[in-house]
């Protein structure tokens, strides 16, 4: 009788802690999914414009998630009963915050796609990849989070594992350039911080809240660039809008809201070790759709990458402090 209850409290253990890793991984699965899309779309418009329509149809559709998630937050009030957690209005800290979120997010994917004209593609994928060692460093610095040896060994074999992804193009490739390397580092520090924010602002808004004001924020500011520089702005077939539609659905409101909603069952550092995962799936799903070439240092990358992760999660550091 009594192994049977140890039984029934193991499973139950087990389903709550991997649960949360599940739906973590099929979040950054979909957003792995985003430069597949991208390919298509950029036959018709360019990636600002493409990031444009990505943006204001993910504010609409996650307009109209929040809309009925508070329908349903103040029905369950009413009858008293268990909710979800209830959104609290935008206070002035909390919009400085947002804002501060949003710019970092957008400047880490300027400077990111900047560097990529700058430097190659390979020195780019290796140096973006300490993107988790400036957050864990954040994190540490900013908002107390304590990180034991275990959880450091996980995020540097993670690490290891994401500049593996790219070391045969890094060798082969003959263009390097200072200015172009630098650029990608500091939009890993703005994509840390971004993270950083969103831990901090956690407690305050919901997920629907926090992605729904950021897509907002992004879309008004990047649009003045685009209705003045870009041309067409819009899609002009339907597999276009299908790209850009699947980008805002699949990647934008459905991918980056299960990593937001993440942070608040894991720290910001243990998430951006996760993004380690992208570019290795990405070139996967490019082999599995595209027929594109898989090399053994993608495969490499992927099993080095999830050891990492399985390292650090059982190491201090990785959940929310409660």
């Amino acid at each position: 009788m009594q192994s049977k209850i140890e039984l029934e409290k193991s499973t139950i253990n087990l389903q709550r802690d991997l649960f949360p890793l599940l739906v973590l991984f099929l979040g950054i699965v979909t957003i792995s999914l985003t430069p597949l899309f991208l390919k298509v779309s950029v036959r018709e418009i360019s990636v600002a414009s493409t990031l444009f329509n990505r943006l204001w149809i993910a504010s609409i559709v996650l307009f109209f998630l929040n809309s009925i998630s508070q329908f349903i937050q103040r029905k369950s009030s009413q009858e008293d009963l268990p909710h979800l957690k209830m959104s609290q209005p935008y206070s002035g800290t909390n919009l400085l915050l947002l804002v501060a979120m949003v710019v970092c997010h957008l400047l880490g994917r300027f400077l990111w796609t900047l560097s990529l004209t700058k430097t190659s593609i390979a020195s780019a994928t290796i140096l973006t990849c300490f993107s988790p060692v400036f957050t864990a460093l954040g994190g540490w610095l900013f908002l107390n989070q304590k990180f034991d040896r275990r959880f450091i060994v996980g995020l540097t074999i993670a690490l290891i594992g994401g500049m593996t992804l790219g070391i045969d193009d890094f060798f082969a490739s003959s263009q390097s350039n200072f200015i172009g390397d630098l650029t990608a580092i500091i939009s890993c520090i703005f994509f840390a911080a971004s993270l950083l924010i969103l831990d901090k602002i956690r407690k305050s808004l919901s997920s629907l809240d926090i992605l729904l004001v950021r897509c907002a924020i992004s879309t008004l500011l990047i649009s003045p660039f685009v209705f003045f520089l870009e041309d067409p702005i819009f899609p002009i077939s339907v597999w276009g809008w299908l790209s850009v539609i699947c980008m805002a659905v699949v990647c934008e409101a459905f991918g980056h809201g299960v990593m937001v909603y993440s942070v608040e069952k894991f720290s910001s550092s243990f998430v951006s070790i996760f993004f380690l995962l992208e570019p290795a799936l990405t070139m996967v799903f490019s082999w599995l759709i595209l027929a594109d070439p898989l090399s053994l240092f993608n495969v490499l990358a992927l099993g080095i990458v999830s050891q990492g992760l399985y390292v650090a999660k059982t190491g201090k550091g990785a959940e929310q402090k409660m």
